[in-house]
């Protein structure tokens, strides 16, 4: 994205009562259970074949393919009326739509970048995702536990930029919505799977990029949780890559050759051709959008790539998350070391040069699953 626009609430006093929340969870939990009978007569009785009488593509990226339900006519029908008791419209019912392919990745990885309940966890997912222009949290329902940290249903608003916005011949639509996390397990008991509501087929799309959220996230944890231990550790320089031993002295100078690092994990040196860089998202003690071109190891990286994403969600959802750490512990004040603390970590991952472009998934680097997916 180009800039962050996530600092407005135009809607700061909606509240909900107890009764509401009661409803607004059975709402999605209907959502959820009719969504899920209708996914079972795809696997069990159509057998993940599609049927396109019912069903027109809307859009395909990858492997994934995401198709719209048609209207009695056989023509795209973006959405339904809902009849009352009477028989009159009462309004509209939500878009339908089948969602099926597969993605790379691991599923809690999927899910850790799903899960964003606060301001600044939208913030950064949207850095990674790019998913929408301008958003804010309005209710929290139901918030992410120690005992569920992939659980949360969220009141939100929402802009999305539209082509030709600039002109006066389209205008830009925002949006209040729920959005919902959480795992839902077949009736067989064998494959878990998950389901949130949004408003997009984009973000249906989405999948992968949320995946690379969720690991760029379990990156920006590691460093953190890591950081205070190796500020107290001495670390031997080498002159020596710790991957291939190649050396990254120039011999003449005896100075560290230009694009060698260090793995800002393990500490240990680089060379060239052995560093991997990620771009990062940090949250700033002022509340700014921080991000930084960061060098890791390739065994650093499987490290990540291997590690639950649940540990990392269990500390956000008790609010301690990498995220939260770099903000001011009190909304009016922060303590010289807060100060000190955060300067420190942004300066220990800096890097010397960001001429070095990212690398793709951390899934693509060693064996994942392919994970099929069907909304």
């Amino acid at each position: 994205m180009a800039k962050d626009r996530f600092s407005d609430n135009p809607y700061p006093d909606v509240q909900v009562s107890d009764d509401d929340r009661r409803v607004l969870i059975d709402l999605v939990s209907g959502f959820v259970d009719d969504n899920f009978q209708e996914f079972d007569e795809f696997v069990e009785i159509d057998q993940q074949i599609v049927d396109e009488r019912r069903w027109k593509l809307a859009k395909s990226r990858d492997n994934q393919h995401v198709y719209a339900a048609r209207s009695r006519d056989g023509n795209f029908q973006p959405w339904q009326t809902v009849g009352g008791n009477d028989g009159k419209p009462q309004g509209k019912a939500l878009l339908s739509v089948l969602g099926v392919g597969t993605f790379r990745g691991d599923l809690d990885d999927l899910m850790f970048g799903a899960v964003n309940p606060t301001q600044d966890n939208m913030r950064v997912k949207a850095s990674y995702v790019g998913d929408i222009d301008s958003a804010a949290i309005l209710c929290p329902v139901v918030e992410p536990s120690d005992e569920a940290p992939f659980q949360s249903l969220i009141i939100k608003w929402m802009t999305i930029d539209l082509p030709l916005q600039s002109t006066s011949l389209v205008k830009r639509r925002d949006f209040v919505y729920i959005e919902a996390t959480g795992f839902v397990y077949l009736a067989n008991g064998g494959i878990k799977r998950f389901m949130w509501f949004s408003t997009a087929v984009e973000t249906v799309l989405s999948i992968a990029k949320y995946v690379q959220c969720g690991e760029m996230k379990k990156l920006s944890w590691m460093l953190q949780q890591n950081h205070g231990a190796l500020k107290r550790k001495s670390h031997m320089q080498s002159a020596h890559c710790s991957m291939c031993e190649k050396s990254i002295l120039c011999p003449m100078s005896g100075k560290q050759l230009v694009g060698s690092s260090t793995c800002k994990l393990c500490y240990g040196p680089l060379c060239r051709s052995c560093k991997i860089k990620k771009r990062l998202t940090f949250i700033e003690l002022d509340g700014k959008l921080d991000k930084r071109k960061v060098s890791f190891c390739a065994t650093c990286i499987t490290k990540a790539t291997e590690l639950s994403a649940e540990l990392a969600a269990r500390e956000q959802a008790m609010g301690y998350n990498v995220h939260k750490r770099l903000k001011s512990i009190s909304s009016t004040t922060s303590s010289q070391t807060d100060i000190s603390e955060n300067s420190s970590f942004l300066e220990a991952i800096m890097e010397e040069s960001d001429e070095d472009e990212d690398i793709p998934l951390l899934s693509d680097l060693s064996p994942s699953e392919a994970i099929p997916m069907v909304f």
